[in-house]
């Protein structure tokens, strides 16, 4: 019979026994529960968020809109939307329509942010609002008049179309009208605010109380006329000027820089000349019109008088009267001023003219 071999085990080994297997799958799923904390915080650290939405903006026709996006992760990717369609090329994290249109009016912007781990979130969308210049308030000018001077008073004007209300601030409130008077007394900045349904534009003018003694030092016209100031088609006036204490004198219409104290022109039309004298202290102008009438007419409708001193002069009209004289001249005064030409052929093919 074979041999049966025992042997006895303290309680302490057989312990041990029990407890090296239950301690090796304890580490196994210590292990693996650390493995899923790092995966996990690895993957809460790069995921994207959007830290700042696309807003949406209004535009009046045809100024530029832009729409931005702050995004937060790595690797980031853009993709701009409009109407849900994507836009080509619009990968960036800010998008711009260049030039809006009426039809623009409406639409709805939004942009998917997503990273290389294929991981995506999607804007709020931002709707774009253009307005019609013709419907929204317009600024024309917005001026102070004068700039600076000592007197304290100054008169803002302003011309503004499309507006329901017009406002001034630092003190001034709502206007009509087109003019106000402030009195400031320190340099002060005015901006005027047209609104109505659609929006509301601005404008501003700055306006400077101090010494106005400077202006005595300005130029001084003194003469600025036209002679003779009413002509007739293809003649000629002289603009004649008195001036001190200018460093440059400049006349507007075409004649620009101009020296000595007259010049010579031929107006084709009635014409408003400006005088502009300049130096340092400033510009002053003054104003002259010259009136073309562009026709010539003999004084008196037919009272010119006839004489027989032209040899050949075989049949005229004087006037409303027919002669037959075979020596005839003409004789005429003007009582305006305005210089008239005569010209006129003999039988024998001769010419000849005068002026008075």
């Amino acid at each position: 019979m074979p041999s049966i071999f025992t042997r006895s085990l303290s309680f302490r080994q057989i312990g041990a026994m029990l407890v090296i297997p239950v301690m090796m799958a304890s580490f196994g799923l210590g292990c693996s529960k650390a493995r899923q904390d790092a995966t996990e915080s690895a993957t809460a650290a790069t995921a994207v968020s959007i830290s700042t939405e696309p807003v949406s903006v209004e535009v009046i026709a045809p100024e530029s809109a832009t729409f931005s996006v702050v995004a937060e992760g790595t690797n980031l990717s853009y993709q701009w939307q409009r109407d849900g369609v994507d836009i080509k090329g619009a990968t960036s994290d800010t998008y711009t329509l260049s030039s809006t249109k009426i039809a623009d009016n409406g639409a709805k912007f939004k942009v998917n942010v997503s990273d290389a781990n294929g991981q995506s979130v999607a804007s709020a969308e931002a709707v774009l609002s253009v307005l019609s210049s013709q419907d929204a308030p317009v600024i024309t000018s917005f001026t102070s008049s004068p700039s600076t001077t000592s007197a304290g008073a100054f008169t803002l004007s302003w011309v503004v179309s499309n507006a329901s209300e017009l406002s001034i601030d630092n003190g001034v409130g709502v206007v009509t009208g087109e003019s106000v008077e402030v009195t400031p007394t320190a340099a002060t900045t005015y901006t005027l605010t047209a609104k109505n349904s659609l929006g509301s534009v601005t404008k501003s003018v700055t306006v400077t109380p101090g010494d106005d003694s400077g202006l005595s030092d300005l130029p001084m016209i003194s003469v600025f006329s036209a002679s003779p100031s009413s002509i007739s088609s293809g003649q000629s006036t002289t603009l004649s000027w008195t001036i001190s204490n200018a460093t440059e004198i400049s006349i507007d219409n075409g004649i620009g820089t101009v020296t000595g104290n007259s010049v010579t022109m031929k107006p084709t039309k009635t014409t408003l000349y400006t005088l502009t004298a300049t130096n340092d202290s400033g510009p002053v102008t003054a104003m002259v019109q010259v009136t073309v009438d562009g026709k010539v007419k003999v004084p008196g409708n037919g009272n010119a008088n006839c004489h027989k001193h032209y040899k050949h002069f075989k049949h005229h009209k004087c006037g409303s009267k027919k002669s037959t004289p075979q020596q005839s001249e003409w004789d005429w005064t003007s009582g305006s001023g305005i210089d008239i030409s005569i010209s006129w052929r003999d039988q024998e093919g001769s010419t000849d003219s005068s002026t008075k």
